[in-house]
């Protein structure tokens, strides 16, 4: 039986107040808890649990706690939308998952919180000469916009060894995309998925090589 939200507030509440560097954790609402540290101010998280976190979901768990840092989503094959992305930036909060939750204990600013496998991406890619904008339409699907040439949809995979199954969910969970960032800087393709990128006609790429897609049409 699925949990309910205040249950599944209070699993986070349990599993957070074991980690290292918690003093303490208490349930702040039906739908998020504070966490206090030992070397920084506390901190409030939003607690969401759902398949697709929609900029909804995000306002309801604002509405429930307006003083949360950070909206996290509990399951961990659940997707952030390009919509709640947006309206968790816009609120000034930050968001993520479970593993971001818990990497904010170390970070005095929970409410700039950005996982470091993102930033690194977005900030190369506003970088780019050739890039004109980013779109986030997903947590890991990134519109990239190169005035003059055709935009270019990149899902972003943070796997060390990337298969095929990894590359058939990422065309189920994220529908059509041009190419793959192996986003792991020790990552590589096999075989099967060199062998179902072509067959998804779409490329793969490390960050490096991506960079340097950007200028092609």
């Amino acid at each position: 039986m699925a949990r309910s939200p205040e249950e599944t507030t209070a699993w986070v509440a349990q599993v957070m107040a074991q980690k290292v560097g918690v003093e303490g954790v208490e349930q702040h609402s039906a739908r998020s808890i504070r966490v206090s540290r030992s070397d920084y101010p506390p901190y409030v998280a939003g607690i969401i649990s759902t398949q697709n976190v929609t900029a909804e979901d995000v306002a309801e768990a604002l509405t429930i706690d307006p003083t949360i840092d950070i909206v996290i989503n509990v399951p961990a094959q659940g997707t952030w939308r390009g919509p709640a992305i947006m309206a968790a930036r816009a609120a000034g909060v930050a968001f993520g998952g479970m593993g971001d939750l818990q990497s904010c204990i170390r970070r005095e600013d929970a409410r700039g919180y950005v996982k470091p496998e993102f930033g690194f991406i977005e900030r190369g890619l506003r970088q780019h000469d050739r890039v004109s904008g980013i779109t986030r339409e997903a947590d890991r699907l990134f519109v990239i916009h190169r005035g003059g040439l055709v935009d270019i949809r990149v899902v972003a995979l943070y796997e060390y060894e990337l298969t095929a199954e990894h590359l058939r969910e990422a065309r189920d969970r994220y529908g059509q995309f041009d190419l793959v960032l192996i986003s792991n800087p020790n990552g590589k393709p096999t075989q099967g998925a060199r062998d179902v990128a072509v067959q998804l006609g779409v490329e793969l790429h490390m960050f490096g090589s991506l960079l340097g897609r950007l200028n092609s049409p």
